[in-house]
């Protein structure tokens, strides 16, 4: 994924990976953020089983060279391609869950983390303190990979505080988006 990534002309879009742990809202963010409803969302987990990619047309060819489109011989996403001249140098990815324990759901994921420009960080106040996540956030530090916190579903400010706190700690400049 790496190799693929680095052969990528200097005008490529930035890739911004939505990724998180099990129903903390990760394609309901991703949703939300293209303006529509193509990534599944429901009760069901996990729901994401393949990544979705949201990419202006004109990058199709490129992408379509992307390794982690496939993973052991079966197709790990989908590209939903788009016209909007507004949003043309930006692509945006719904991951499966890092924590899922389907293990393609994991590789998905990792691949995507591999190419990706910047990392939205989903996480809810059931999930900020898991290892799992924990472990997904240190390589994206160690990787040097923008990254944006967001804890979503937050019902009580103490999770939130806390999850602050824990990022100013490890250096982190913002506090997460709720």
């Amino acid at each position: 994924a790496l190799a693929w990534k680095q052969t990528l002309p200097h005008v490529f879009p930035v890739m911004v990976c939505v990724l998180g742990g099990t129903g903390t809202g990760k394609s309901t963010l991703f949703n939300s953020l293209v303006g529509r409803s193509i990534s599944a969302v429901g009760m069901r987990r996990p729901c994401t089983i393949r990544a979705v990619v949201f990419a202006h047309e004109r990058w199709q060819s490129l992408l379509s060279g992307c390794p982690c489109l496939e993973s052991d011989g079966v197709e790990a996403a989908t590209v939903v391609p788009h016209t909007d001249p507004a949003i043309e140098y930006l692509i945006l990815i719904d991951t499966p869950d890092f924590d899922s324990v389907e293990l393609s759901n994991r590789r998905i994921c990792e691949y995507f983390l591999v190419v990706s420009d910047v990392v939205v960080f989903v996480t809810s106040q059931e999930k900020y303190a898991d290892m799992a996540g924990r472990e997904v956030l240190d390589r994206t530090v160690q990787w040097g990979k923008n990254i944006v916190f967001v804890m979503n579903k937050v019902a009580a400010d103490q999770a939130y505080d806390d999850l602050t706190e824990k990022l100013e700690a490890l250096g982190h400049p913002f506090p997460p988006l709720k």
